[in-house]
Formats: C-alpha cells, structure tokens, sequence
C-alpha cells in the first residue's frame, strides 16, 4: 500500500514537471518571437525606401526567388506599403509572420496539458 502511494505520487510529479517544463519552453519561443517581430516592425518603419526595397528583395532572395524576379517585383509594391513589407520579412526572418502568431493563441497551454 504504502510503496503504490509513493509511486502515484512521484508520477504524479513527474508528469506535472513535465508540463510545466513544456509550457515554460513554449512560452519562452513565443516571447522571442514576438520580440523579433517586434524589432522588425520598428527597423522597416524607420528605413528610407531605398534599404526598405533591399531589405525586401533580400528577404525575397532568401525565400528562393532569383535576384532578377525580386528587383522587379520589390520596388513597386512591396516596400512602399510598410504592412506588406514587414509581412514577407518577418516570414522571411523569423518564419512566422503576427497573424501565424495570434491564431497560436493558447498554444502553450495545449502543450502542457497533452505532455
């Protein structure tokens, strides 16, 4: 009796420890996310249009699109709005854009529960 009891109760530890480990690691990723999407933001919104458009044909670049195909397509459309700017950046730099970011709501707490 008393050996099941003492069982029960570090299996019970360890699966809350496990938890609890899994949804710290989550919350943590997340936490560095945001704050790289953040820098993100704030570096475009204070760019000229001149590093904003080789910013963006970089980012191009580094999602697999030529050099040509970029230069054409960045500097007409891309860098003058701002939103689509940070939005194939922070894909490009991070690999999740805020939108991917928000509908992960919840997430950590998922995680935790199914550890």
């Amino acid at each position: 009796m008393l050996i099941t009891l003492a069982g029960l109760i570090v299996g019970t530890a360890g699966t809350l420890s496990m938890a609890v480990g899994a949804y710290m690691s989550t919350k943590a990723q997340r936490d560095i996310r945001e704050t790289m999407l953040s820098k993100i933001d704030i570096e475009l919104e204070n760019l000229n249009m001149e590093d904003r458009t080789k910013r963006v044909k970089d980012a191009l670049n580094k999602m697999g699109i030529d050099e040509k195909t970029a230069s054409e397509i960045a500097p007409p459309s891309l860098s003058t709005d701002i939103n689509i700017s940070k939005k194939i950046t922070e894909v490009s730099e991070v690999g999740l854009s805020e939108e991917a970011l928000e509908s992960l709501e919840g997430q950590p707490y998922t995680r935790a529960y199914f550890t």
